[in-house]
């Protein structure tokens, strides 16, 4: 069994969960109950280690429960998540070794979206960039109504050309209508007007449509 020490996992130094009576510990528990808002609510995946019994007293505190237990079930690490048409995972991070997607229905035209790439230059404080992205600005993308997906990969280099892009930012939509609806709203709105909060070095966005194109010379 694949087991974790607190150490591995926490700065004890910093939020000391191996020592439920001191006073420090009482800090990220209460922060902790703020944040998720009392006992009883969460969400979690089981993995086929067992958390350290001082990280499962923590979150036993925090859940306002008596205790928290390590599964024995050998298909404890199993997960089956199920999505209607028009769902999608939200941002996550697992451990998982691997991952089987079943398309149980025919698809349809998805795959062929129109999208608008949003280009970052290189800003002057990468750090603060990075920072503000991800705690401030990404969340603006999730609220675009009619929202696909969206992808956003640092540039770590460029094979040819001078094109300076420090993070490219790809947002998917149904149709080219969708797509100007979203950026239109007042949420797509508040994202371009968000920009200059962080966008030291400059923003390009580009429309483009994956959808076929017919041939020249092709009338059908």
């Amino acid at each position: 069994m694949n087991r974790h020490r607190p150490e591995d996992l926490v700065d004890l130094a910093r939020y000391p969960l191996d020592a439920p009576e001191s006073p420090a510990y009482r800090d990220p528990l209460c922060e902790g109950r703020a944040r998720h808002g009392g006992g009883g609510r969460g969400h979690g995946s089981r993995g086929r280690g067992a958390a350290a019994p001082g990280l499962r007293t923590f979150i036993a505190a925090l859940q306002e429960v008596p205790a928290l237990h390590p599964y024995a079930d050998p298909l404890g690490s199993l997960d089956i998540i199920v999505f209607a048409a028009g769902q999608q995972p939200g941002w996550h991070f697992d451990n998982a070794d691997f991952v089987t997607t079943l398309m149980i229905r025919p698809a349809g035209v998805a795959s062929a979206m129109d999208k608008a790439l949003i280009l970052f230059g290189p800003p002057v404080d990468a750090a603060a960039f990075a920072r503000y992205f991800e705690e401030t600005h990404r969340p603006l993308l999730d609220r675009l109504p009619h929202l696909g997906a969206v992808e956003a990969p640092w540039v770590t280099g460029a094979v040819t050309g001078d094109l300076a892009v420090h993070l490219l930012v790809e947002l998917g939509f149904a149709s080219e209508q969708a797509l100007q609806d979203g950026l239109n709203s007042d949420a797509g709105q508040k994202m371009a007007r968000d920009h200059p909060s962080f966008a030291s070095g400059g923003v390009t966005i580009l429309l483009s449509s994956s959808a076929p194109i017919p041939a020249a010379g092709n009338d059908e």
